[in-house]
């Protein structure tokens, strides 16, 4: 993965890869066909490096009307291309590659968090002490045959090679990573064996709970949908919410209060995916729409007046930012339908997404300018090129409280003062 032209990520920790410096040496004037000859080659060097070819230094309107012979021509004016400036990025942004949780944090600092190529969805706790993902495991699972298939089998029981998923945490600093629940788990003694899902992990800001999208406890028969859990592990509570059956939800996302949590409900028209964001009241239960359809991913800023998602259309999908309480679409960020998978800066001044470019995936960061609901785009960058990230891994993103701006140093007033609602 290159990170902006200056920096590598593989298997192993990244390497800094350097631009070699360019220099121009002097050249003694002589005849003036040496000098032109020096000219074209200098051109035609210059060229092959991507830059705009220099002008020879030849006065045309001297030329038309007839040189003085052994003129000495203008000097060659060399054009030394711009090394790509790296962003600054604040704090740390987590995301996948390879199965691997790396962070890119500061100018272009990369760390690889986890080897083995069996991770996904990091997310950082609200203090930044701990990053939680999933770890996919291997075992093998049985299962009785009147549960999977009336038909078909050729014996009491089907066997199947399974990858589940373990919710997993590590500290922020060195250590290892352990291991909070599994989705693992066997009943009649042993003899069966299956999983239930984890999917998509949101930790609360109190550090108390988990939302995530599962189909525990009966894989069998329930589709997947949000539910809760004590972030040290412990029972799977579903949300009482209503489907469309065979579709399920996604994308949970928690409002900075703690007390609404949005989700990305999947409908289908015929063969067209039709999704809508909803609020769940953790506290109240209730739950309502947020947006007409077209809408997923959400996240929410950090004062929990708006929040940044994915609009689909016939183009793709595109970021952009709704009101938290009206659902309406302020600012479309993006419109290379390609775009997706959104989160906040916690300085509210920026927004980090991936942009699927070919065959690849990589991570950038729009800069957000305006005032009140008048949203702008100041700046757009890659954090990384040609770097083939997992798409199904959302980034996330911690700055310390040290590295936060000033309300005055970051966005308008207007754009940065509190929210006491954040929900229903």
């Amino acid at each position: 993965m290159h990170l902006r032209g200056s920096r590598t990520v593989s298997q192993k920790l990244p390497v800094a890869l350097r631009r070699p410096s360019m220099r121009v040496s002097s050249v003694s004037l002589g005849p003036i066909l040496s000098l032109v000859t020096l000219a074209v080659v200098a051109t035609l060097s210059l060229g092959l490096l991507g830059g705009p070819l220099p002008a020879l230094g030849i006065n045309r309107a001297q030329t038309n009307t007839g040189d003085v012979p052994n003129r000495t021509p203008d000097p060659v004016k060399v054009f030394i291309p711009a090394i790509p400036q790296t962003p600054e990025i604040r704090g740390s942004i987590l995301f996948a590659k390879a199965g691997n949780i790396w962070t890119v944090s500061g100018a272009d600092a990369l760390t690889q968090r986890t080897s083995g190529g069996h991770d996904q969805y990091p997310s950082w706790s609200h203090d930044g002490a701990t990053i939680y993902f999933l770890a996919l495991r291997g075992a093998q699972g049985t299962v009785p045959c009147s549960m999977v298939a009336a038909s078909g089998c050729i014996s009491s029981a089907v066997h199947y090679t399974l990858d589940y998923p373990v919710l997993s945490r590590m500290p922020a600093g060195a250590g290892g990573s352990t291991a909070i629940q599994s989705g693992l788990y066997s009943w009649a003694g042993g003899q069966f064996t299956y999983f239930y899902g984890l999917w998509q992990p949101a930790v609360s800001a109190d550090g108390k709970t988990v939302a995530l999208i599962t189909d525990a406890p009966d894989p069998f028969s329930l589709d997947y949908q949000l539910a809760f859990m004590p972030s040290a592990g412990g029972q799977l509570t579903r949300a009482p919410l209503a489907e469309d059956s065979g579709l399920g939800h996604n994308d949970p996302t928690w409002s900075p209060d703690g007390r609404v949590v949005a989700y990305t409900y999947n409908h289908r028209d015929g063969t067209l995916a039709q999704p809508r964001i909803a609020l769940y009241n953790v506290r109240t239960g209730a739950s309502r729409f947020l947006t007409t359809f077209g809408y997923a991913e959400p996240s929410f800023s950090p004062n929990g007046r708006w929040i940044a998602a994915i609009r689909t259309s016939a183009k793709g999908e595109d970021v952009v930012i709704l009101d938290a309480s009206s659902g309406a679409e302020l600012l479309r960020v993006t419109n290379d339908g390609h775009s997706f998978e959104p989160v906040w800066s916690p300085a509210g001044d920026q927004l980090a997404f991936l942009r699927a470019n070919g065959l690849s995936i990589d991570l950038w960061a729009d800069t957000l300018g305006g005032s009140g609901n008048a949203f702008s785009v100041t700046k757009e960058e890659p954090v990384t090129s040609q770097s083939a990230l997992d798409g199904t891994s959302k980034p996330s993103w911690f700055i310390p409280a040290a590295e936060m701006p000033s309300p005055s140093a970051a966005l308008p007033s207007s754009l940065t003062e509190p929210s006491a609602s954040g929900g229903n």
